[in-house]
């Protein structure tokens, strides 16, 4: 099946948004490594969910957040896409249940935190290589690098995926990363990156939001310098988060 043809299926959209049909395809077509740099909302998951439909074995996801991570497996059921998470808020029976139906071949994603792998990292590493995992998926990215505002110690650990699985390709996201906080995942995950970002959309979004202001602040008669000052404080603002 192929990637659009799943997010009609799955995913209930008629089009892809911006660069996600080129990082999928340079993800499960060309198996290569992928750093995206996408802003909330823009669409991260489908970068590697679909992905994770096309390729065969199960996709590996690594995410901070246990909330989120219930949130996105509970829509991929209901999408009809076999899906599973294993963190602290299970017990062990349940645990074990999934990891019995991994065994099985059964999921397509497999969601983890990442203290999961750095509690029991060579147990756990010898599991995934009993498997066919094609891709790992690193969520919040930025979590790996001591440049980044929500620093993580045992996002450190992930390197060992890429040395134990150099084959298997790895897809880096994040919606936020300044240059340096974007090299320091590369370096510290061991990417051969591809780089895929959509700053460009951010840009333009920002000055299209910047223009919007603009009109509505003259249409009020705001002193133009009061204008002027805030304008210029919501761009710089915005392209801090988001610039190249």
């Amino acid at each position: 099946m192929t990637a659009l043809a799943i997010l009609k299926k799955y995913f209930g959209f008629e089009e892809f948004r911006a660069e996600q049909e080129a990082i999928i395809n340079t993800v499960a077509k060309e198996k290569r490594d992928c750093l995206v740099l996408m802003p909330t909302g823009g669409g991260k998951s489908v970068c590697y969910q679909i992905p994770a439909m096309m390729m065969e074995g199960v996709t590996i996801v690594i995410s901070p957040l246990i909330a989120l991570m219930k949130d996105q497996v509970d829509a991929l059921r209901l999408n009809g896409v076999p899906a599973a998470f294993v963190n602290s808020s299970q017990s062990a029976r349940e645990q074990q249940d999934i990891l019995e139906r991994l065994r099985a071949g059964e999921l397509k994603l497999l969601y983890l935190a990442p203290e999961r792998l750095s509690g029991s990292l060579v147990d756990f590493i010898s599991i995934l290589k009993s498997l066919k995992v094609s891709l790992f998926a690193i969520d919040e990215a930025h979590c790996i690098s001591h440049w980044g505002h929500d620093f993580r110690p045992d996002y450190m650990l992930l390197a060992r995926l890429k040395e134990n699985f150099p084959d298997v390709p790895v897809i880096a996201l994040t919606a936020t990363a300044d240059k340096l906080t974007r090299v320091d995942i590369v370096s510290k995950l061991l990417l051969n990156s591809e780089w895929a970002s959509i700053n460009r959309m951010c840009d333009l979004l920002f000055m299209q939001i910047c223009l919007r202001i603009s009109k509505a602040i003259i249409r009020k008669q705001v002193v133009p310098v009061a204008t002027a000052f805030l304008l210029t404080l919501f761009y710089t603002s915005a392209s801090a988060m988001f610039s190249s």
